[in-house]
């Protein structure tokens, strides 16, 4: 989180002087951190000891899913509730895309809207989630279902804004994004408590819910 709350602040100065090395230099740093968040998001059994990955991230992959030998159902896909998501997100973002056409937001103020997002992102699984609360409705966010959607959605205003430094960004997202949404589809159980062990609160190493203002049950 620090390191985005940096990247947050520098790039708000960035914005306001008319340093052409510092700019360079900001820019690089941070497409240099998300680019390799990102591609550490997608590599199976990643430690996290470089970019920290939680189990809610890398339950995708097989080496952490421990069979609930309990569970005897089948696994229920849910694409109900991420629809809510998306289409709220969307809502908020397609404001945001008219005040950039109508000239009251610029490429530069899209990409620190990006960072903010990016913030907003971390209170969201330290502090409250909205989308928890009010949509997903899950424990905490170990279990939640679209808990890979966020660069996708911290990336969402730099679609409207061409370049190839905002396009690497928006598409390696949304590389996380398909990965994360074709394994839901072919592997339900690694995603839910009931069937993968790994998910249940005596399994959990990182007890990031103990900080959480609003709890659901």
């Amino acid at each position: 989180m620090i390191m985005r709350v940096i990247l947050l602040v520098s790039n708000i100065i960035s914005y306001n002087i008319e340093n052409i090395v510092y700019k360079n230099i900001i820019s690089i740093v941070t497409w240099v951190f998300f680019i390799f968040s990102m591609i550490a998001r997608i590599i199976p059994n990643n430690t996290g000891r470089i970019v920290p990955n939680s189990m809610g991230h890398q339950k995708i992959f097989k080496k952490n899913y421990i069979e609930n030998k309990d569970f005897k159902g089948k696994v229920k896909r849910d694409y109900h509730s991420p629809l809510g998501v998306a289409l709220v997100w969307m809502l908020l973002n397609c404001n945001i895309f008219i005040l950039y056409f109508t000239g009251y937001l610029n490429a530069d103020l899209l990409f620190i809207i990006s960072l903010i997002f990016s913030v907003c992102d971390l209170v969201c699984i330290l502090i409250i989630c909205p989308f928890q609360v009010l949509y997903m409705r899950n424990k905490c966010c170990n279990t939640c279902r679209i808990y890979n959607w966020d660069y996708p959605m911290m990336f969402t205003p730099l679609w409207v804004v061409p370049s190839l430094y905002n396009y690497s960004l928006v598409a390696l997202s949304w590389v996380v994004l398909i990965i994360w949404e074709v394994g839901y589809y072919k592997h339900p159980e690694r995603f839910v408590e009931e069937s993968n062990a790994c998910l249940s609160c005596k399994n959990c190493k990182e007890l990031m819910c103990k900080n959480k203002w609003r709890k659901v049950s």
